[in-house]
């Protein structure tokens, strides 16, 4: 990978666009939308509001209503009013979000109404849902299965000009040596796989580890109410006719959209939203076997708060909580974008640094620690502030260790070797 493992690294691949409108105090909620993956735009004041969402192909626009009530709204009906705009999803961020407020946005238009001290994390997500899953980096993958040769060409071309990745299988054999180590998102049966019915080819296949709580659509025949309560009680998540291949496009879509958004709520710690332990851990385990497989290094970074009790015990849980987000906002903004940042423990966060050696950002992470710990930060609306600090160990795959838990193993030993290196200071 190009440039320093602490910038931010170039991108080709299509991101979705947010456009900011109505002067919002955009520091903190650009650099969060940016660290989230979207390409943020501003409108600039006076500038036509429609015209640039068109511009930029916005995938949201995000209008503030402080400014004046009326030309917020105004701007809201024109963007639902207009041809080419009307689908973009708005949301609109109010002075204090009353009841007379929301209903005003709503019904010019509005897909959602914040207050404007909105906590950014539920802003984010709200984000998430509404932009859906059609900017992810990678499109939805779908494992089409049905003996009807015919019927699996027609349906691959109809999902792949939706913009779906297909899998098509016509017999069992063939479907896990095709799938390799992927997941898809969806999975089709047809009323036949080779000499299996559909539906006992599919109670199998969701006995099988990753697949269990993949959606899965059954495409029968003829309609047949029996047929139906069978694959209802086996799992089958819908029903949908072969005759009709632009309804399966569209229930598939739909599906895919909210099982990714409901992943993505459920990967992410609700305090600082970042990774949590959980899916930190299986992209890790993702990350070795692709080092392993391509021979690229990384580095993992675990990290936790100095004195993060004695912090509670004197400011109490909320200044404790607001130092754990600090921590996450400064961390953002100085790792890569393709570097993730999770939350383990009460106190204690990993970092995991794609392709890069501990030899090379070593130096540079105990600068970033010298500049939290000089930084102070205001945890109490009183003006309570306080000096935070962090300990850090690190561990570089594969000269740590080549298997994960050594490479943990290590790097906690590193942490709690600086710990106590901390401690002794103090003490003197």
């Amino acid at each position: 990978m190009s440039g320093s493992p602490f910038s931010t690294p170039s991108s080709e691949e299509q991101v979705p666009t947010i456009l900011l409108a109505g002067g919002i105090d955009q520091a903190t909620l650009i650099r969060s939308l940016e660290h989230e993956g979207h390409r943020v735009e501003i409108a600039p004041p006076g500038s036509d509001v429609v015209e640039r969402a068109i511009a930029v192909s916005a995938a949201l626009v995000i209008l503030d209503l402080s400014a004046g009530d009326a030309e917020g709204l105004d701007w809201c009906r024109k963007l639902k009013g207009d041809r080419q705009a009307r689908l973009i999803p708005v949301i609109a961020l109010a002075p204090q979000a009353t009841w007379d407020q929301r209903t005003a946005a709503v019904r010019a238009g509005a897909d959602a109404v914040f207050a404007q001290s909105i906590e950014i994390d539920r802003l984010l997500h709200k984000v998430d849902e509404l932009v859906g899953a059609g900017f992810d980096p990678e499109s939805p993958l779908v494992l089409l299965i049905d003996a009807d040769q015919e019927s699996l060409d027609r349906l691959s071309a109809v999902l792949q000009q939706a913009g779906f990745r297909v899998l098509a299988c016509r017999e069992p054999e063939t479907i896990f040596s095709s799938l390799g180590s992927s997941i898809p998102d969806v999975v089709v049966v047809g009323p036949r796989c080779g000499r299996m019915a559909g539906l006992d080819l599919y109670a199998a296949l969701k006995r099988q580890d990753g697949l269990h709580h993949v959606p899965a659509f059954f495409l029968p025949e003829s309609p047949n109410s029996a047929e139906r309560l069978v694959a209802l009680r086996l799992g089958i998540d819908d029903y949908v006719s072969h005759a009709d291949p632009n309804e399966l496009v569209t229930r598939i879509s739909t599906r895919v959209n909210r099982t990714r958004f409901f992943k993505k709520v459920a990967n992410r710690d609700a305090l600082t939203g970042v990774l949590n332990y959980r899916a930190f851990m299986d992209r890790l385990h993702q990350e070795t076997e692709r080092a392993s497989r391509y021979n690229l290094p990384f580095t993992l970074v675990l990290l936790d708060m100095d004195g993060f009790k004695q912090l509670n015990d004197r400011l109490g849980h909320l200044a404790g909580n607001r130092a754990l987000q600090e921590l996450v906002v400064f961390l953002r903004r100085r790792v890569r974008k393709s570097d993730l940042i999770a939350r383990v423990g009460g106190d204690e966060f990993a970092v995991l640094m794609i392709e890069a050696s501990k030899d090379a950002i070593g130096p540079k992470w105990e600068t970033l620690r010298r500049a939290f710990c000089a930084t102070p930060v205001q945890l109490r609306t009183d003006g309570e502030s306080a000096h935070l600090g962090f300990s850090f160990g690190m561990a570089s795959w594969p000269q740590d260790g080549n298997a994960l838990e050594l490479l943990i193993a290590s790097a906690d030993s590193e942490l709690y070797r600086q710990k106590e290196r901390i401690k002794a200071q103090f003490a003197v």
